[in-house]
C-alpha cells in the first residue's frame, strides 16, 4: 500500500471507513499502478500488486520488537497469518553490531537496509523479484563460454531455473522480467 501510494499520491483501496476500507483489501483487487501513471514496468506493477507483504522496522527504535509483534497481530487478526512477509530493518546505517544481531535474531530471514546510504536495498530487490519470477515466463538460453557478462546480468535481473554447460556454451532456462526480454533475446533458443 505504502509503495502505491509513494508512487501514484492515491490508495490502492477505497472505501468510506475502516470497516469497508478492511473488506475492500481483503475481497477487492487492487488498482493497477498503471491505471494512474502510464508506461510502468510490468516488474514495478507486479512487485506493487504481488502477494507478499514487506513489512519494514525502524531497527533505531528501541520498541522494534513491539512494533514487529504488534504487526504480526494485527495480520493474525486480519486473517492474513499465510501471506509471505518479507521483514525488513530500515536505519542499518544507524545501529551497531548488537542491534543488528539482535534484529536478525528476531527475524533471522529478514534484510537490514539504509534508505539514506542505499545499503541492503539491492538484496531487497532481489528478494521481491524471487517472489514475482513465477509470473514470468520461462525462456531457454544458450550463452556463449565468452559472455560470462550476459550470465551476470540474468543473476542480478531474472531468475534462473536451471543452468548446464555445454560445447556450444551455457545452456539457461530462466524466468526475465519483461523489461530485460531484449536484452536476452539475441540469446534465446527454441524449447
Amino acid at each position: 500500500v505504502a509503495l502505491f501510494e509513494l508512487l501514484t499520491g492515491k490508495l490502492p483501496f477505497m472505501a468510506d471507513n475502516v470497516a469497508g476500507l478492511l473488506a475492500s483489501v481483503i475481497a477487492d483487487p487492487p488498482f493497477h499502478v498503471s491505471t494512474f501513471i502510464a508506461g510502468v514496468p510490468p516488474e514495478l506493477e507486479a512487485v506493487v500488486i504481488a502477494d507478499f507483504l514487506i513489512h519494514v522496522l525502524d531497527i533505531s527504535n528501541p520498541n522494534v520488537a513491539q512494533h514487529h509483534a504488534t504487526t504480526l497481530a494485527v495480520l493474525e487478526e486480519l486473517g492474513a497469518t499465510d501471506i509471505t512477509i518479507i521483514t525488513v530493518f530500515n536505519k542499518a546505517d544507524l545501529a551497531d553490531v548488537v542491534t543488528k544481531r539482535m534484529a536478525q535474531h528476531m527475524v533471522p530471514d529478514s534484510i537490514l537496509v539504509s534508505a539514506k546510504t542505499g545499503a541492503g536495498l539491492k538484496e531487497l530487490a532481489n528478494c521481491c523479484l524471487g517472489l514475482i519470477a513465477d509470473q514470468f515466463d520461462s525462456t531457454l538460453l544458450l550463452v556463449p563460454h565468452d559472455r560470462y557478462d550476459v550470465i551476470a546480468r540474468l543473476h542480478e535481473s531474472g531468475n534462473i531455473l536451471s543452468q548446464e554447460h555445454e560445447e556450444g556454451g551455457v545452456r539457461i532456462e530462466a524466468r526475465i522480467p519483461p523489461i530485460q526480454a531484449g536484452f536476452f533475446a539475441p540469446f534465446a533458443v527454441k524449447k
